[in-house]
């Protein structure tokens, strides 16, 4: 069952699902059974220069991720080294990302960090605080996208569709720009950076 996506107004946006060729069953997918629980991976995060490592139980990243399953059980060069670079995204939005691989779900922010409660008398300091969960959501979803973990992708996007109804400016130039550069044209993530600029926009002309 995949999670549906719904606009400020409630209207059902898009429904993420696997192309034919990219899904992968639970009878293809190795059991997560810890039947190999000394086996553990490396997500490497950076572009250049220092780089953080985030170490996890290989069947975790190989259940979830067929990018992931591939690259650490072929011939490729991770296979060996075991060890997986990604690039053009944070440490957090990666820890969001093992965190959700063991849990299923987002446990990092405390309930007033969630994108999802209002900003209590905003100052330049919480504005800046929310910008940078609320982008680390935006690259979680963008992550997810490039790993093919669809059922993270729909719950990403649920929470992002609930912090547009919860907050009156949750879009930011910086997460835009980031959206349109690596997302395709038509993408839910696209549709819904749009609405909820809309839904700002009228709200600034007539608050």
């Amino acid at each position: 069952m995949f999670g549906v996506a719904r606009n400020i107004f409630g209207e059902v946006i898009s429904q993420v699902k696997p192309k034919e060729s990219e899904s992968v069953s639970s009878e293809e997918r190795e059991t997560l059974d810890f039947s190999s629980p000394n086996g553990m991976v490396i997500l490497e995060v950076g572009n250049g220069g220092e780089k953080e490592k985030l170490q996890l139980h290989k069947q975790h990243a190989c259940h979830y991720s067929p990018v992931l399953n591939k690259a650490f059980n072929n011939i490729l060069l991770e296979s060996q080294t075991q060890t997986y670079t990604l690039k053009d995204t944070t440490s957090l939005a990666c820890r969001l990302l093992v965190q959700w691989l063991y849990t299923q779900r987002f446990s990092s922010f405390t309930p007033q960090e969630r994108l999802t409660e209002p900003l209590q008398n905003p100052d330049e300091a919480s504005r800046k605080s929310y910008f940078q969960r609320f982008f680390s959501f935006v690259r979680l979803w963008v992550l997810a996208d490039k790993l093919m973990i669809l059922t993270l992708q729909n719950q990403v996007m649920d929470e992002l569709v609930r912090a547009s109804t919860a907050v009156q400016y949750p879009v930011f130039l910086p997460v835009l720009e980031f959206i349109y550069g690596h997302i395709v044209t038509g993408s839910p993530l696209r549709r819904l950076a749009v609405e909820m600029l809309n839904e700002r926009c009228a709200w600034t002309c007539f608050s």
